[in-house]
């Protein structure tokens, strides 16, 4: 009995060990990568603030810039994004050389799709006339996208560095980085807002110029740390002696354009819908805006530590410990959901008073209030969806996340928030039935996440178990093969 009982201890013992040691590794990356990434959101949120205190109209020029630079610059960034999956799986199997040549791949790809970014915001007028934005609001917000357009390359250069330092467990430098970057982002902002040394006043426009310069800045500090850098030697990150290597890059895009899709997809349906609320009025894209801004920032957390996890899932699999790869998937879960039950906690308690800051507006206030619920319910979706759909590109499986994407948001979501939202009409059952405007697209959202959770969860379980299967398999075959 007394046996029994000491064994039952050093069990706990071992799975408690192996749960802190877990939870240690994934917060020692996820750490860095979460502040970086809400020093970039909080540049958005300080963008939507500067922006709002001008006027309506330049809080709208701003969002509605905003929605369009973010659809186009995620997507391209999903075919960036392949440089941290192979990384890590060469740096979990001690192949540096291919870590070099990796991140050389990534450079030139980085840098190549943001100029194809670029030529696509410096065109991006007949997509503002499309979605029925006001004539008068147009002309800012293209002065808004040339100027962000400028730093889009860069910013690409700089994620496609981040994920691969990352990737060598060294996420550290992207978080230094974006808090210089965020430094910067008020200084800039006020010369280009209202004209300084020589600057004219842009009004709300001027925030795309400050965002297009502080990308270019962050992305050469970057480039010179990764040169300069001890950390990065035995990886040679810039090796004097290069060669394009065809195959590299079309292992790249092959894992890359369909997380390009799935983050086109999702970020299509948030951003995407404020082109859709366009037609509603300059109140009703600022109200919807404060509150992508909000939701996009607590969303940094999950996301982070989904980040994390893609690093430390491809890390253990290029070890060929999938057993060790699944347990990683189970935590970081645990994890991003302790993160959504603290982010719906603070909406529902100072929501109100945190949308008080971003615009002296009383009717934007009152449209962002009434989107509180929606935002905060979704916390737990969000964050189940993002660390589901990072673990299986841990394990390089790209195409799954991105048909649960276009199920849940482009085949069911946005269609049933257009019609809720704007044309209830269409197939109204009562006659007295009124849009549900802001409030259905946010509804619809909220059933997108969940439907994409779903799908994603069932999706890892199968891929894990087929990773563990597969490895024994494999060792069978292996010990069968040396015993003959």
């Amino acid at each position: 009995m007394h046996s029994v009982l000491r064994y039952n201890v050093m069990v706990k013992n071992i799975a408690h060990s192996r749960f802190a040691t877990e939870v240690k590794s994934l917060s020692r990356l996820a750490g860095p990568i979460i502040i970086a990434q809400i020093a970039h959101m909080l540049m958005a949120v300080i963008d939507t603030i500067m922006a709002g205190q001008v006027s309506a109209n330049d809080l709208a020029a701003a969002s509605l810039g905003s929605g369009v630079w973010v659809i186009v610059f995620f997507s391209l960034l999903g075919i960036v994004s392949a440089v941290g999956p192979m990384v890590a799986h060469a740096f979990g199997a001690k192949d540096y050389k291919s870590i070099s040549s990796l991140s050389q791949h990534g450079l030139l790809l980085s840098f190549s799709v943001g100029l194809l970014g670029a030529l696509m915001l410096f065109n991006a007028r007949p997509i503002l006339v499309w979605t029925g934005a006001d004539p008068t609001i147009i002309e800012p917000t293209m002065l808004f996208l040339k100027g962000i357009a400028i730093g889009t390359p860069f910013g690409l250069l700089f994620r496609s560095q981040g994920f691969y330092s990352s990737s060598v467990s060294h996420s550290r430098p992207i978080m230094v980085i974006g808090l210089i970057g965020l430094a910067l982002n008020i200084p800039l902002n006020l010369v280009f807002i209202y004209g300084h040394f020589g600057v004219p006043a842009m009004g709300g426009a001027g925030c795309g110029w400050a965002s297009g310069i502080i990308m270019t800045i962050t992305a050469i500090v970057m480039q010179v740390y990764t040169m300069k850098s001890a950390r990065y030697q035995a990886f040679r990150p810039l090796m004097r002696h290069w060669h394009l290597d065809w195959h590299v890059i079309w292992q790249m895009c092959k894992l890359g354009f369909p997380t390009g899709g799935a983050y086109l997809v999702e970020v299509s349906a948030f951003s995407g819908s404020t082109l859709m609320v366009a037609s509603l009025g300059a109140a009703s894209i600022g109200g919807h805006q404060i509150m992508l801004n909000m939701s996009a920032l607590t969303f940094m957390f999950p996301m982070g530590i989904g980040m994390a996890m893609t690093v430390r899932i491809g890390q253990q699999l290029g070890a060929n410990n999938p057993a060790g790869a699944r347990y990683s998937s189970k935590i970081g879960l645990v994890m991003g959901l302790c993160c959504a039950l603290c982010s719906c906690t603070i909406m529902l308690t100072l929501g109100k008073t945190i949308i008080g800051y971003y615009s002296p507006d009383h009717t934007v206030q009152a449209i962002a209030g009434g989107l509180l619920i929606f935002s905060a319910s979704f916390q737990f979706f969000d964050a189940t969806q993002v660390c589901a759909a990072s673990a299986l590109r841990g394990y390089k499986i790209s195409a799954l996340p991105m048909i649960a994407m276009i199920i849940a948001f482009w085949c069911i979501a946005l269609p049933i928030g257009y019609w809720i939202g704007l044309h209830p009409e269409w197939f109204s059952i009562s006659k007295d039935w009124e849009r549900m405007g802001v409030r259905g697209l946010w509804a619809a959202l909220v059933l997108g996440l969940g439907i994409a959770a779903v799908l994603l969860l069932v999706s890892l379980q199968h891929v894990s178990r087929k990773a563990i299967r597969t490895a024994g398999h494999s060792r069978e075959m292996a010990s069968a093969t040396s015993g003959s």
